[in-house]
């Protein structure tokens, strides 16, 4: 066999391949079976008698405390949004490199990796502290939401009527 036979069936095999996982993909959204992420909230009653929503993180979603002493790691899975919900609007965004799309959203943080291979660091700037982050790309199973909470506050209240 010559090499261009050897790479014409290479290249029919993985087109082959590349079809049935689109159609298992696609066949798994239409059943419904990739679930979709869902936030937990409580409302709670406060000693000034207010009513307010607490939101929690469930079980399998990821909780990264904001201190001045450690870089948190954060794990993005290439071709997937990761968002970090922020206990207060972000003031300021500086990422080392420019590997990753931030778009920014009220408290929330989306971070898309551009490339497969991307790290960087990343200092987000909120009212009273900084959060240091360490942004890596992975090929499956990163991070999808990730809460990040200040160590010395024991609640986040959002108010509603």
């Amino acid at each position: 066999m010559t090499f261009k036979k050897v790479l014409l069936i290479f290249s029919i095999h993985l087109s082959a391949f590349t079809l049935c996982f689109l159609v298992s993909v696609k066949d798994a959204v239409g059943k419904n079976k990739i679930e979709s992420t869902k936030v937990a909230a409580v409302q709670v009653k406060t000693s000034g008698n207010r009513d307010v929503l607490v939101m929690k993180p469930r079980k399998d979603e990821k909780v990264v405390l904001c201190t001045d002493e450690k870089v948190q790691k954060v794990r993005v899975t290439f071709g997937r949004i990761t968002t970090l919900n922020f206990p207060v609007t972000p003031k300021e965004i500086l990422p080392g490199e420019a590997v990753f799309d931030f778009k920014q959203i009220k408290n929330d943080l989306n971070v898309k990796a551009l490339n497969p291979h991307a790290k960087t660091n990343v200092a987000v700037y909120l009212q009273e502290r900084r959060c240091s982050l360490d942004f890596v790309t992975v090929p499956i199973g990163g991070d999808d939401i990730i809460f990040i909470r200040d160590p010395e506050e024991k609640q986040f209240e959002v108010r509603f009527q």
